[in-house]
């Protein structure tokens, strides 16, 4: 239920702040891992987030704009986290907002989705990724991959 409500109030910040939501949808990339090395956690956290946005669009949506989720099963591999991203992003931005996986896709595409301003939210506790300030170390390589 706390993911419910979460997203629901994410859903309502993208339709005021995202640019692309002047659109009939309000499209959104799922980073989930299915199938690789967190998919005991990350399938239910998955299935979390789209059973949510179901939610949300059988109530309306937001402000009366369907959600499209483009659910991508990038099995815990950075390579495919970043060539969906750049399928997401190509030529001119197809979404509005990510919801990001774990750690390792949330530090390799951090800089890229800062630079791009698109919001990305994830299900990583690592600590780093909140500390503008940089005084915890980085667990993974970050976008040097």
């Amino acid at each position: 239920m706390r993911v419910q409500h979460l997203l629901t109030a994410t859903g309502l910040v993208l339709a005021l702040a995202v640019p692309g939501v002047a659109a009939a949808q309000i499209k959104i990339g799922h980073l989930a891992d299915y199938t690789g090395g967190t998919s005991d956690i990350g399938k239910p956290f998955g299935e979390g987030v789209a059973e949510a946005f179901a939610h949300i669009n059988a109530t309306g949506g937001v402000n009366g704009k369907k959600v499209e989720i483009d659910t991508v099963d990038y099995g815990y591999q950075v390579p495919r986290a970043l060539a969906t991203y750049k399928k997401w992003t190509g030529d001119s931005p197809k979404i509005s907002a990510i919801m990001g996986w774990g750690t390792a896709d949330t530090e390799a595409l951090v800089n890229f989705v800062t630079q791009d301003e698109i919001p990305y939210l994830s299900g990583s506790y690592a600590g780093q990724l909140t500390d503008p300030m940089k005084k915890r170390p980085a667990h993974g390589k970050g976008d040097a991959l």
